[in-house]
């Protein structure tokens, strides 16, 4: 009999959990993918397996379980038969782990939340990172966790707003955590910032100013691996072992919203955002022409 295997869904607003399949971990126990970090293994939102169905029928797909994690816009990642997400439960920011399979939560750990929501009702923004046996987490307000994922445990913290004296944007800090190498790249100043991802020391910075809320973006060019990081004000390329920046390009948007992450397709790259979309249509000629001058990507 062939698995099949269903899709991982919760409103956009989480008050549950709501699992409404995967049953490649849950049902017959077949193999299937891990999702260890926002967006999936390929950073854009797509799995490489074939054998699950989206016939549902009328009905629509069996609620499997289902799990009350307060408010907020987190996704989840899934390693080892693990699921982990976050929200806001009344003013504590949570990381919840349960078990994929059934439901049961494994553990979670919580800590006072000091953001302050504007233009909405609140909640948690970002997806934390599986890397290994650890889970990485950066907050609204800068705080920066690195957990045990078998039982919560913290390995180490910071808060980089306070350590760094960094300018914050209007929604705090949204993006997920980036792993490269030994670090863990967050969107942080003004195109990026990077810690070692064993002690949560500084490894490069890009000065104070305020953030983007997209996550960093890996693209190939000439061999080697950049990062595409939105910032407050452009998009950056930006070399993940050094912090070297390559190129930017000026994207300004309404209340400095570049929440998107930028898309990429073989050599030719889309660049996306929340405000104002309506002025730069996907890989806009001023954009084709930047980049053919810097002589850095086609498109």
């Amino acid at each position: 009999m062939k698995p099949e295997k269903y899709l991982l869904w919760g409103s956009s607003f989480q008050k549950n959990l709501i699992f409404a399949g995967l049953t490649c971990l849950i049902a017959l126990n077949a193999p299937c993918e891990d999702w260890p970090h926002w967006r999936g293994l390929a950073f854009n939102g797509t799995s490489p397996e074939s054998d699950f169905t989206t016939n549902f029928g009328p009905k629509g797909p069996d609620i499997l379980w289902k799990s009350f994690i307060g408010k907020g816009y987190s996704s989840s990642v899934i390693s080892d038969g693990k699921l982990f997400t976050m929200g806001l439960v009344d003013s504590d920011e949570v990381v919840f782990a349960f078990d994929a399979k059934t439901g049961e939560e494994i553990w979670k750990k919580s800590w006072k939340s000091t953001f302050k929501p504007q233009f909405y009702d609140g909640g948690t923004s970002g997806t934390p990172t599986i890397d290994g046996n650890r889970l990485y987490i950066l907050a609204q307000t800068g705080e920066v966790f690195c957990l045990d994922i078998s039982d919560g445990s913290v390995v180490w913290e910071t808060n980089i707003m306070k350590q760094l004296q960094l300018e914050v944007g209007m929604w705090g800090y949204t993006g997920a955590p980036f792993v490269w190498k030994n670090s863990l790249i967050l969107n942080a100043g003004e195109y990026g910032l990077a810690l070692d991802k064993s002690s949560g020391s500084v490894l490069w910075s890009s000065g104070t100013a305020a953030n983007g809320y997209a996550t960093p973006v890996p693209f190939k060019f000439k061999g080697e691996t950049l990062l595409a990081i939105f910032g407050a004000k452009a998009l950056h390329a930006v070399h993940p072992d050094t912090g070297k920046k390559v190129w930017s390009y000026s994207w300004e948007t309404s209340y400095d919203v570049n929440a998107a992450d930028p898309l990429f397709f073989q050599n030719d790259k889309w660049s996306s955002s929340v405000q104002d979309m309506d002025q730069v249509p996907p890989c806009s000629t001023s954009l084709r022409t930047h980049l053919a001058k810097s002589g850095k990507i086609n498109c």
